[in-house]
C-alpha cells in the first residue's frame, strides 16, 4: 500500500530502510521527547524495522508503519497503530534536517484519511508536553487536547515528564 500527498510518498517500511531509519532514530537531541527513541545501537533499529515489516506481511495488519519519502529520500516515518476495533494511535518521527517544513502535518492528514477508510472512529496521539512541534502538528490536524494528563519517562530522560493526549473523532454514526 502506497499513499501519496503533494510532496510525499508514504510507503511501507522495508529492511532496505535500515541505514536511513537509524540515521534519524539514533539522534539524541531530536528524539529527547520520545518514549521509544533514540535507538543508539543499529541492532535496536533493525529489530524495530523487522517488526514493522512483519506487520505489513500480515494480511490484516494492526500497525501501519510508513516510510516518509521526499524527493526519493527516506526522511522519517509515520504510523497508525490499532488500539481496538474503533481506535488507533498516530505517531511519527522525522529526520532533523526535514523538521518544521510541514512534512509531518502533510503525511498525518493522509494517515487520517487512511484511518477513516479502515473505519476507525477515533485517532489519538500522545506527546511530552515540552514537545511543542508535535503539539502544533496535532492541533493543525484538528486534534483536541484531552483533559487527561499522564506521566511518562522518555527513553533517555533522567526524570518523568507530563504526557499529553490529543484525539480526533473521524467517523460519526448516523
Amino acid at each position: 500500500m502506497e499513499l501519496h500527498t503533494n510532496r510525499l510518498l508514504l510507503r511501507p517500511l522495508t529492511l532496505n530502510d535500515l541505514d536511513t531509519k537509524h540515521d534519524y532514530a539514533k539522534d539524541e537531541v531530536s528524539n529527547q521527547y520520545m518514549l521509544f527513541l533514540p535507538k543508539l545501537r543499529i541492532e535496536e533499529t533493525l529489530l524495530s524495522l523487522q517488526n514493522a515489516v512483519y506487520n505489513w506481511e500480515n494480511n490484516n495488519p494492526d500497525n501501519y508503519e510508513f516510510a516518509i519519502v521526499f524527493e526519493d529520500k527516506h526522511i522519517g516515518e509515520i504510523g497508525l497503530y490499532r488500539l481496538n476495533s474503533d481506535e488507533a494511535e498516530l505517531g511519527w518521527v522525522l529526520h532533523k534536517d526535514y523538521q518544521n517544513k510541514g512534512f509531518v502535518t502533510e503525511a498525518a492528514f493522509e494517515i487520517l484519511t487512511l484511518a477513516k477508510r479502515i473505519n476507525f472512529k477515533k485517532v489519538v496521539a500522545h506527546c511530552d508536553e515540552r514537545n511543542l512541534p508535535s503539539r502544533r502538528v496535532m492541533e493543525k490536524l484538528g486534534m483536541i487536547e484531552n483533559e487527561h494528563k499522564g506521566v511518562r519517562k522518555n527513553r533517555i530522560a533522567s526524570e518523568e515528564s507530563v504526557e499529553l493526549l490529543y484525539e480526533i473523532r473521524i467517523w460519526i454514526e448516523g
